[in-house]
């Protein structure tokens, strides 16, 4: 979750439970795209070390700048 920033247009990431890496994590980040942000809380569904990784939103509002 930590270093969604460093592959997606996510500014602010963070864990808010568990260690971010597992099934069950939760976390927020701000998403841009163009003059557009989502704040999105979201869970991480499945995850394989070091393979893949899959998300569900769970919470989120979109707003323009």
């Amino acid at each position: 979750i930590a270093r969604h920033a460093e592959w997606m247009t996510v500014t602010d990431a963070r864990v808010l439970q568990g260690p971010g890496t597992r099934a069950g994590a939760r976390g927020r980040e701000r998403m841009r795209f163009g003059p557009f942000a989502w704040d999105v809380e979201f869970e991480v569904a499945e995850a394989e070390p070091g393979r893949r990784i899959a998300w569900k939103a769970v919470a989120g509002s979109a707003s323009s700048r």
